[in-house]
């Protein structure tokens, strides 16, 4: 399936699921969090209405509602959801799913992954930082008949070799 399709397809459910909610637009259910657990708690209500679904499948569902909600607001670069990466994405659906199934509160479930997310992303950045080669300087000047070579790593001078040449 081409990435042309699936864009479309992805729109036009989250249209139909905007305005089954009440939101004027789609991107109005990704504008903030509090808008992503709103929308997550209203189509888990509509999906537990649906008759002869068995209990697990029904606990599996309005578990995954916020996972998958998240990953197409992510996908189609909506609200606040747009500028984060896609695991970030998953951990706010999954949050919307902590919210809506009660298990805690948005704020509470909010500073969580506020938490995780910055402590992941200094982890990557000081992965970054320790894979960055450095550039390493030679330098070479002659003082008084001697002739110091210098190199510079990590921006630390070090004299390696100091040697008088024979012309001089």
């Amino acid at each position: 399936m081409k990435t042309e399709n699936l864009t479309t397809i992805i729109m036009v459910v989250m249209l139909g699921l905007a305005s089954y909610l009440g939101y004027g637009e789609s991107s109005m259910m990704f504008t903030t969090f509090a808008a992503l657990v709103a929308s997550t708690m209203g189509l888990t209500e509509l999906y537990k209405k649906i008759k002869n679904l068995p209990k697990y499948l029904i606990q599996i569902g309005s578990w995954t509602i916020g996972i998958v909600l998240a990953l197409g607001g992510w996908f189609l670069d909506f609200g606040f959801l747009a500028d984060i990466t896609w695991w970030e994405s998953t951990l706010y659906g999954f949050g919307s799913s902590l919210v809506a199934n009660s298990v805690f509160d948005s704020n509470t479930v909010q500073l969580i992954l506020n938490a995780i997310i910055s402590i992941i992303k200094k982890k990557e950045l000081a992965k970054i930082e320790e894979v960055t080669p450095q550039p390493i300087k030679i330098e070479e000047k002659v003082i008084e008949k001697t002739v110091e070579i210098k190199k510079t790593v990590n921006n630390e001078k070090k004299v390696i070799k100091k040697r008088t040449p024979k012309s001089l």
